[in-house]
């Protein structure tokens, strides 16, 4: 059994893989300019931080309401709530650790009644006027780094006492492979291919995740 969960979030728990595309096609920034951002970054021709720093500040002086807004329009996957009152009945802990954005794992905590132990997530930054100024790097896309999901499950694990081989992996792509070879046992919710977890199930089963917790 395990004695802790750790879960991507966009893709995972929410039906938006990037939240960071999302914001950008919704404010129409994406086509010839993040697509571009992010194609660099795949290639190797920037590193995570410059290619998160020219994201952010195509968003940089948008309205609060605008920005939080098209994040509260990303839904959350069927099974999600049934899987987290499980957890709950089950005292096993839960925590987030997602290259996206905080506000969106709390608003899961209040639409699901459950408490995570932990949430790793970058952090909208807004002015007095409403603004946005900036964005906090929580949780890095490299595989490794003091920021990287795996170096986060292990400081988590370490600091609530329990060895990461008693651990549980949750996430549905590529960049969970780190976080999947730092835990015990991973599931990837994928349809078909690899990405390097020891389980795989489709991303509707959600709520079988508790079978192997």
């Amino acid at each position: 059994m395990s004695e802790i969960v750790f879960f991507d979030l966009d893709g995972t728990l929410t039906d938006v893989h990037s939240p960071w595309q999302y914001i950008h096609e919704r404010l129409g920034l994406w086509t010839g300019l993040g697509e571009i951002h992010l194609a660099e970054w795949r290639a190797g021709l920037i590193d995570y931080k410059t290619w998160f720093d020219l994201d952010v500040e195509m968003w940089r002086g948008f309205d609060r309401s605008a920005l939080l807004g098209i994040l509260d329009s990303i839904g959350f996957r069927p099974g999600v709530k049934t899987l987290l009152r499980g957890l709950k009945s089950a005292s096993i802990p839960a925590v987030i650790i997602s290259s996206g954005f905080t506000h969106v794992a709390r608003r899961l905590e209040t639409s699901a009644s459950f408490r995570f132990a932990e949430i790793h997530a970058n952090e909208m930054v807004f002015g007095p006027s409403g603004k946005l100024l900036g964005v906090r790097l929580g949780v890095s896309g490299e595989k490794d780094g003091a920021r990287s999901k795996s170096a986060i499950l292990r400081g988590t694990c370490a600091r609530l006492g329990i060895d990461p081989a008693e651990s549980l992996a949750v996430g549905d792509s590529a960049s969970d492979t780190p976080m999947f070879q730092a835990a015990g046992f991973s599931i990837g919710l994928v349809r078909e291919g690899s990405i390097g977890a020891k389980a795989h199930m489709d991303p509707s089963s959600l709520g079988k995740v508790m079978d192997y917790v």
